[in-house]
């Protein structure tokens, strides 16, 4: 009988602590993010010019669907919802085109739920909140839609449009938002591109829980180095901004001031990356300045930015096993301003302190395969690459860039005629044997100049690889200054 007593209570004892651990035991799925610098490749192959899938556009494109759907659950198991109220609201001629022409949220959304299901989702559904049904975001009926759902796309458009249509005026959580936030800590992940990037930065800064992290909306590189402290368009409140003159425009940086100019939101957006801020369309574009003018600004020592068709890919989101890493075409921006000064080296000497410098940020850029801990900063290539120090091609670096920001004055048939020209600067430099070159800025009321510097302390380190048939070039801790050349 005793035996059988201490067998009951042992029993007791196991299915007591048995629960307690299930109470108590981590989500199944850690938090993850998928960030997606704009521009995925067109893949349903339903429209013209649509790349073939053999085309390599096309298999980075799959290869971040893939990754979003296997954060989401697996094929199979991933149910997506996808928002697109960054995109505008279609007009009447929007509406008699066919889905190849439309450009409106609609078209967007149902292109993006078809392309989750062609790659294995086993459901995708468009979450109905946009500019027309502003409404919807404290609808119950769509915050039990949401419920269920174990993964969230937000598409690309304007961030203004994002913040109108999942904020409260209080800048409190809508009920569809704090749904997805509830969702998001319990595993389902979260995915973006272009606005739908930039939107999840926020919060409290990792580093420093003192100051929350703004978000960009607009600018150019120039412009934000160009004009004094006490001229960048500080958007304090969005809500009276858009309501007034932005319902349908390209961005809040319209209003009060020019488009060009820096302006940010200094609450930021959702907050599910706190690891620093957010920028998209990066290389291509040019926004080097841009970028590091708003984290010199706000006292933010990281930035991150991925490139067009390319992810940054980040798990174990807020936990001591944080990971980031790179799928897709190009690379991710990675920047520190822990190091950076004012009065350093050629900030030292600029003529006009009138306008901006900065110098000592250090640049890295990775590409498919590598890693990045943004905890202590350590960079991990993917061993399939090769330093390229001691393998050099080149005994000097090309001559200066006069265009270093890829500048949109700068234009041959409505493109712009140098994309991603810093970052073929700091390749053709990892390729040669020389330690330093610089490049100016297209526009000359002041020449701005970026220095790019080989700098043995910090251990700047150029990489090179090819997968698939593809070449990758990979560097990090590049010494990049940002300052007017006195001679200038």
């Amino acid at each position: 009988m005793q035996k059988f007593q201490k067998f009951l209570l042992l029993s007791f004892l196991i299915l007591t602590f048995t629960g307690l651990s299930l109470i108590y035991s981590p989500p199944a799925w850690a938090k993850s993010l998928v960030l997606i610098g704009g521009d995925l490749e067109p893949i349903l192959q339903n429209c013209p010019g649509d790349p073939s899938p053999r085309d390599p556009a096309f298999v980075h494109t799959q290869a971040i669907y893939e990754k979003m759907i296997e954060l989401a659950g697996g094929k199979g198991v991933a149910k997506i919802g996808v928002i697109t109220a960054a995109s505008r609201s279609p007009r009447d001629d929007d509406k008699a085109q066919d889905r190849c022409s439309a450009r409106n949220y609609e078209a967007n959304g149902d292109y993006y739920v078809e392309a989750f299901k062609r790659f294995g989702a086993a459901e995708a559904e468009r979450i109905p909140i946009d500019i027309d049904h502003i409404s919807n975001k404290n609808s119950r009926e769509v915050a039990q839609q949401v419920e269920n759902l174990t993964g969230f796309f937000f598409g690309g458009g304007k961030q203004s449009r994002l913040i109108e249509t999942f904020f409260n005026e209080d800048n409190s959580d809508s009920l569809v938002l704090a749904a997805i936030r509830e969702n998001y800590e319990d595993g389902a992940a979260i995915f973006g591109t272009s606005a739908g990037t930039v939107i999840q930065t926020g919060g409290r800064y990792f580093r420093d829980s003192s100051r929350s992290l703004p978000m960009i909306t607009g600018g150019q590189s120039y412009e934000a180095l160009r004009d004094p402290d006490q001229e960048l368009c500080v958007q304090d409140d969005w809500y009276a901004l858009f309501n007034k003159y932005c319902r349908d425009c390209d961005d809040l940086s319209y209003y009060p001031r020019d488009r060009d100019d820096l302006s940010y939101y200094p609450d930021g957006g959702f907050g599910f990356f706190n690891y620093g801020l957010l920028d998209t369309h990066f290389a291509e574009r040019g926004r080097q300045g841009r970028l590091v003018r708003l984290a010199w600004e706000e006292y933010i020592d990281d930035a991150y930015a991925p490139d067009e068709n390319t992810a940054l890919v980040v798990t174990d989101v807020d936990t001591p096993k944080v990971e980031m890493s790179v799928i897709g075409e190009r690379g991710v921006n990675i920047f520190d301003l822990s190091s950076a000064e004012k009065n350093t080296g050629a900030c030292g000497h600029q003529a006009d302190s009138y306008y901006e410098r900065i110098c000592g940020v250090k640049y890295t850029y990775l590409t498919q395969g590598d890693k990045y801990n943004p905890l202590n900063k350590t960079v991990t290539i993917a061993s399939w690459k090769s330093t390229l120090t001691g393998l050099e091609h080149h005994e000097r670096a090309k001559s200066p860039s006069k265009d270093v920001f890829s500048s949109p004055d700068n234009k041959v048939r409505y493109r712009r005629e140098n994309p991603r020209e810093l970052l073929y600067m700091a390749y053709d430099l990892f390729d040669s044997h020389s330690t330093k070159t610089y490049g100016e800025t297209y526009e000359d009321d002041p020449i701005f100049k970026v220095t790019l510097t080989k700098d043995k302390e910090s251990e700047s380190t150029g990489y090179y690889g090819t997968c698939e048939g593809e070449d990758f070039y990979s560097f990090k801790n590049l010494l990049l200054d940002f300052y007017v050349d006195k001679t200038s």
